[in-house]
């Protein structure tokens, strides 16, 4: 009887569990100084440094598909990219995902998830996450229009407030 009770909770302490973010080891913090020696190419073979982001509200979005709060977080992010993506708005999606090419690609066209994204296939031991020091997920870096860091792992409806507050900011 108590089984019965507790199975619908389940999830709950599932992802509670995973809530803070997936984790390899610690968090830590994001070495930022790695934003000057940044460039990536993404799946569309787009080159990506600070001097593509120039004059734009960029967010790079460290995530993996097999991470329930990174993937919880999609829909924020895939309402920020509708209403500003053709707005001088930018993701980089720095995928930490292990899998080949061909399947984190269907898995995007199935989640409809169409902003850049960065896949180097070696999840936590890619060059882009040793370069920022990332060691767990999701881990994001906002942007403003001056390539200043504004805000770090905004989450969810604070991720969006950002955004439209640094949108809003004079060009």
């Amino acid at each position: 009887m108590t089984t019965r009770f507790l199975r619908p909770l389940l999830p709950i302490f599932v992802f509670g569990s995973l809530a803070l973010s997936c984790l390899p080891g610690g968090g830590g913090a994001i070495n930022l100084e790695a934003l000057d020696e940044l460039r990536v190419e993404d799946l569309d073979g787009r080159i990506w440094d600070r001097q593509a982001f120039e004059g734009k509200v960029v967010l790079i979005d460290f995530w993996a598909t097999w991470c329930g709060p990174c993937v919880h977080e999609i829909p924020f992010l895939k309402t920020a990219w509708q209403r500003f993506g053709e707005h001088d708005f930018l993701i980089l999606g720095i995928s930490l995902d292990g899998a080949d090419r061909k399947g984190f690609r269907e898995w995007l066209k199935a989640n409809d998830v169409t902003w850049p994204q960065v896949h180097e296939g070696q999840s936590f031991d890619s060059p882009t996450p040793r370069l920022f020091g990332i060691r767990a997920i999701p881990r994001s870096i906002l942007l403003d229009r001056k390539g200043q860091v504004i805000g770090t792992n905004l989450r969810g409806p604070r991720l969006i407030q950002a955004v439209e507050e640094a949108m809003g900011a004079p060009r």
